[in-house]
C-alpha cells in the first residue's frame, strides 16, 4: 500500500486510520507539490517512527523525463537532505512522477543509488476523487488475480476520500481475504534498515 504527493492536510489522519488497522505502508513524499514539506514535519517524522517507509517522489513533482542531470540532481539531492533534517536518514527508494522515465534519467538515479519503484495496481483515486468505489475495483481485482501473490498499489494522501474511506475499506477487504500489508520494501524481502541511506 503506497501513497503518493504527500505530505498534506490529511497525513496525520491517514496515519491514525493506518494505526488503527495496524498496517504499514510507503510514502512517496515530495517536498514542495500539494503542500510543502516544511508545514508537516512533524507529520513525516510521526510516519518514520510508526515504522511506515518513507521514499522520495522527487523535490517538485517534475516529470524526470524532461529533465536534465543536473535538474535530476536537485529534485533528488533537495528532497535529500530535507529528509535527512527530518527522519535522520535519506531514503533508498524512489518513484518517478507520472511513472515517466527516460533512459538518461533512469541511469542517473541507478547511479545516485536509487532503486526505482513502480507500482502493479493504479486505483486512478485522482480521476475520480469522489467515487470511491471506482477506486475500489483495482483493489478488487488484484484480489481476483492473487495467482501474482503479490502487488504494489499506487493512491494518493492529498485526496480526501482516499483518507477517509477507499483506505479504510480497501485494509478491510485486503485483510479477509488473507493478504498481508507491508511497505514496499518489505514487499520485496528487504529488511528495514535497507529502506534507507546513511
Amino acid at each position: 500500500m503506497t501513497f503518493d504527493d504527500g505530505p498534506f492536510i490529511y497525513t496525520n489522519e491517514l496515519l491514525d486510520i493506518l494505526e488503527e488497522h495496524e498496517v504499514r505502508a510507503t510514502f512517496f513524499i515530495n517536498g514542495d507539490s500539494a503542500g510543502q514539506i516544511g508545514d508537516y514535519t512533524e507529520a513525516v517524522q510521526r510516519a518514520f517512527d510508526a515504522g511506515h517507509q518513507i521514499a522520495s517522489h522527487t523535490w517538485h513533482h517534475v516529470d524526470l523525463a524532461t529533465q536534465t542531470n543536473i535538474e535530476i540532481e536537485y529534485q533528488m539531492s533537495h528532497l535529500d537532505e530535507v529528509l535527512k533534517d527530518i527522519i535522520g536518514v535519506r531514503p533508498r527508494y524512489m518513484r518517478p512522477p507520472y511513472g515517466s522515465l527516460s533512459e538518461n534519467a533512469r541511469k542517473k538515479l541507478i547511479n545516485m543509488g536509487y532503486e526505482i519503484v513502480s507500482w502493479s495496481v493504479d486505483t486512478n483515486d485522482w480521476r475520480h476523487p469522489t467515487n470511491v468505489w471506482e477506486s475500489m475495483k483495482a483493489y478488487r481485482m488484484a484480489v481476483l488475480q492473487r495467482h501474482r501473490g503479490q502487488f504494489i498499489v499506487l493512491q494518493h494522501e492529498t485526496i480526501m476520500n482516499t483518507v477517509r474511506k477507499l483506505v479504510p475499506a480497501a485494509i478491510k477487504m485486503l485483510k479477509a481475504k488473507g493478504f498481508q500489508i507491508v511497505p514496499v520494501g518489505a514487499c520485496l524481502g528487504v529488511e528495514p534498515d535497507d529502506w534507507y541511506r546513511e
